[in-house]
């Protein structure tokens, strides 16, 4: 009675651990990915889109395809969306009872392994405070990180289980199911298998295969259908794995240095080369060897120091660029690894409090290491707190960084500070001439306010540093429309699609030019061609089915309501069904959608709110 007591309590001061550090993020604003990822995805505006969440990478949605395959990430912002529309602070709850979550997950698995309640107290309370992960729970993009892991840990905690329960067969059903999950949630947990050998190897228990095998039959069929049934975009970071060892060697000593004295983290290490001359390479290497070598005899000696770094080392693994990634180290890979860490540091506390009765003094250490890890986690949520403060922080630690300039520029562009956003765009084009976006920026900026001129040499500049790009077509044919030269902006629109088939955004632009041209089977087939290479292309559905509405009524009713299933927020829609309604005499239902695309703040055409406004004052409704 006395340890499910002191089990319950080390439950309650981790959940209010969690709470208290991560407090202050509850204020935070949506920044960078999730702008793509939740604001501007409609796919989690209605469970309608489930099925599309499953047969497409993150960013397809909002038109930033990417090479992440994390269905369940999205879905979790799909449970969200419907909770709290689109306020930060309920995807930021989400997020800090995930990690929450995850941290009581880190406290049973470690108590599984090595029967001791006060270790896997120790174990849990650091990993919950250290501010290494603000970047996994702070940041709503970074969801992928719990998500994943705590899937991983209850696979790894049900596979435990099968071997000391009689209830093997639940545990098996929980171990699959966590696996998939897992899998779903991001592509780190692939490494299952080895973290169950490693399980398996320390403390020498005998694989039994029948239950071991089926998780293995369950991530290579992942890997298939991951390899062959959703599109990979190719990998544009073109270097070698000898020019990169060096930076995997700088990468583990700098996560060390990191956990033990977390200052000055940040985002955006960048794509970095380094020579094995480097200081930190050399002591990297240094560090690995001594490992290897030392392996067998850590495992004799003492177990859980060689499962420590075993974790620590296997779970950075897909993490250490032997792939090229898009960053040679990044703050939120740890967020798994760190449990090795946090181990290490929880045994020898346990050391001073238990072998060498400093009761008080490892007592002492262990409040001071949570407060200090406490503080600098809530002062590091507040480099989350705004998009304005987070770029401009991060430019401190990454001066060349193109994006996060024109990131900044984007930030400022939104708030109508004109003169800081070409500042942001033109420094971020002067450090990296073959980074397109800000070119996209600039030109567009121009094109808002009308000097289609400096807009149109702005695209052509982009277009001579990279002629593939279609969008940058797009860009100029919109600017020579605006400026009254419709066939060169036709002949663009044309251009971008035959440097890429699949580019929605042209298409429509084409069945736009057709539309106002009256040649309406041209509009409709080139607004089918955007829908069908961008399936939630909403306004080029409801230009169809305006197109539709005077020859087929119910086609157009169906196409505005495949809009609403797919974002019951888009209030032209309810407009056009409205009109729809009404010219069909059924007054009851206009007024119905009429209502709903008031509510939405949708600009309703004076004339059918004339009419909707007569038929409810005399009907008194």
């Amino acid at each position: 009675m006395k340890d499910h007591f002191k089990i319950i309590l080390g439950i309650f001061i981790i959940i209010l651990l969690g709470m208290a550090v991560y407090s202050n993020s509850f204020s935070g604003q949506f920044i960078w990915d999730d702008n793509y990822l939740i604001k501007e995805n409609i796919k989690i505006r209605n469970w309608n889109n489930i099925i599309e969440i499953f047969t497409a990478n993150i960013g397809a949605a909002a038109g930033e395809e990417n090479n992440f395959y994390r269905p369940l990430q999205i879905i979790s912002y799909l449970f969200d969306f419907q909770l709290y529309g689109l306020n930060p602070a309920g995807y930021h709850l989400t997020n800090i009872v995930l990690h929450i979550l995850v941290s009581l997950c880190v406290l049973l698995y470690v108590r599984i392994l090595f029967k001791d309640n006060l270790l896997s107290f120790l174990t849990a309370s650091l990993f919950v405070v250290h501010p290494i992960h603000t970047e996994a729970v702070a940041y709503v993009s970074g969801r992928a990180d719990s998500l994943s892991a705590m899937f991983i840990f209850l696979c790894l905690i049900s596979y435990a289980k099968i071997y000391h329960s009689s209830k093997k067969n639940i545990w098996f059903v929980i171990m699959l199911l966590s696996c998939l999950l897992a899998l779903l949630s991001k592509e780190i947990s692939i490494i299952l298998p080895l973290l169950i050998l490693l399980y398996h190897y320390t403390f020498k228990k005998q694989i039994v295969f029948k239950w071991f095998l089926p998780l293995i039959g369950i991530i290579s069929m992942f890997i298939v259908l991951r390899l062959f049934f959703i599109e990979i975009l190719s990998n544009t970071v073109e270097t070698s794995f000898i020019q990169r060892l060096p930076g995997v060697f700088f990468a583990l000593t700098k996560y060390i240095d990191l956990l033990i004295r977390p200052y000055d983290l940040h985002m955006e290490y960048g794509y970095k080369l380094f020579s094995f001359k480097d200081t930190f390479v050399v002591i990297g290497i240094i560090l690995f060897i001594i490992f290897l070598v030392s392996i067998k005899k850590i495992r004799k000696k003492n177990q859980l120091l060689f499962f420590s770094l075993g974790w620590f080392i296997l779970c950075l693994l897909p993490m250490s660029n032997i792939f090229p990634l898009n960053a040679f180290m990044a703050e939120h890979w740890l967020y798994l690894s760190s449990v090795g860490f946090f181990l290490i540091i929880a045994k020898m506390i346990l050391f001073l409090y238990r072998h060498m009765k400093f009761h008080y003094l490892a007592g002492g250490v262990f409040v001071f290491i949570i407060l200090f890890y406490s503080v600098l986690t809530i002062k590091q949520n507040q480099y989350w707190k705004n998009p304005i403060t987070f770029f401009t922080h991060t430019i401190k630690y990454a001066p060349k960084s193109a994006r996060i300039y024109n990131a900044l520029g984007n930030e400022y562009n939104k708030i109508v500070d004109i003169k800081k956003a070409i500042t942001y765009f033109e420094k971020a084009i002067k450090i990296d001439l073959r980074y397109l976006p800000p070119y996209k920026n600039l030109s567009m900026h121009f094109l808002k306010i009308g000097n289609y001129e400096k807009a149109s040499e702005i695209a052509k500049a982009a277009i001579n540093v990279n002629s593939n790009d279609p969008e940058l077509y797009n860009i100029l044919g919109v600017i020579y429309l605006h400026s009254g030269q419709k066939e060169k902006s036709l002949d663009l629109f044309f251009k971008a699609v035959q440097k890429d088939e699949k580019y929605a955004h042209s298409y429509y632009n084409i069945g736009l030019m057709y539309k106002s041209s009256g040649d309406i089977d041209k509009a409709k087939k080139y607004f089918k061609k955007a829908i069908q290479h961008n399936h939630f292309f909403l306004d080029a559905i409801n230009d169809l089915g305006i197109l539709y509405a005077s020859q087929n009524k119910a086609k157009a009713k169906g196409l505005f309501m495949e809009i609403i299933s797919k974002d019951p927020s888009f209030a032209k829609a309810y407009i056009n069904l409205s009109v729809i309604y009404l010219k069909e005499g059924d007054h009851e239902r206009s007024l119905k959608y009429y209502d709903k695309a008031v509510k939405l703040g949708g600009e309703i055409n004076p004339y059918l709110r004339e009419i909707i406004e007569k038929y409810r004052k005399e009907n008194d409704i």
